[in-house]
């Protein structure tokens, strides 16, 4: 009851020594209005406690008002440092945009000069191909010249030993047939001297034969 009435920090709630018993017990009005006081103090005491947690909430959100508006306040403050710093990055990125737009043009650029060096590269590359193919074939005419050259100065050296040989014949013949002649000349003028002898012997024996007759 003390806890009912609103007295807190009371268990008992004791009686005036002039104060009596009702002998109507149930039916005794003053109960019914103790109860009834009772109910309405326990009403009472509902709405107070509710208006007691609505203020603490209302004190609550008062403070929480109080701190979002600090916090607001930090909130701006850091709001307008981020807006700063976004500006701030917003011209970086434009810088690096900037740079990422020359860095591709310079990238492309050297590709497209990579590209013109590669196509060079495979140019050379064929030339170079095609000069050694040339220079494979040139050294091989060389060298089919040079075996026809070679075996051209063998046979000139074979015909100059053939020519050599037929001079040495030729120098052999002619002293031969130099040899043939002396010894048909000498064979001659004995044949002639013979024939002489012979004709004189015939005339000296005519002469002895005429002689004699």
């Amino acid at each position: 009851m003390p806890a009912e009435l609103g007295l807190a920090g009371r268990r008992v709630l004791t009686l005036p020594s002039h104060v009596d018993n009702c002998d109507q017990g149930e039916a005794c009005c003053w109960r019914w209005l103790a109860h009834a006081v009772l109910k309405e103090a326990a009403w009472l005491k509902e709405d107070l406690d509710s208006l007691r947690k609505e203020h603490a909430e209302r004190l609550a959100q008062i403070s929480k008002v109080e701190n979002s508006t600090e916090d607001l306040a930090e909130l701006r403050g850091a709001h307008r440092a981020v807006q700063e710093e976004l500006k701030a990055t917003k011209a970086q990125c434009d810088e690096l945009r900037y740079e990422m737009l020359t860095i591709k043009t310079s990238g492309a650029q050297r590709a497209t000069k990579v590209e013109d060096l590669q196509k060079d590269v495979q140019r050379l590359e064929d030339e170079k191909a095609q000069a050694l193919t040339k220079l494979e074939e040139a050294q091989k005419d060389v060298l089919e010249r040079e075996r026809s050259e070679y075996r051209m100065q063998s046979e000139m050296q074979d015909l100059k030993r053939q020519l050599l040989l037929y001079e040495d014949d030729k120098v052999r013949n002619e002293g031969l047939l130099k040899a043939i002649r002396q010894e048909r000349d000498t064979l001659r003028q004995a044949a002639d001297e013979a024939a002489r002898r012979r004709k004189a012997k015939a005339k000296t024996k005519a002469r002895s034969a005429s002689a004699k007759k």
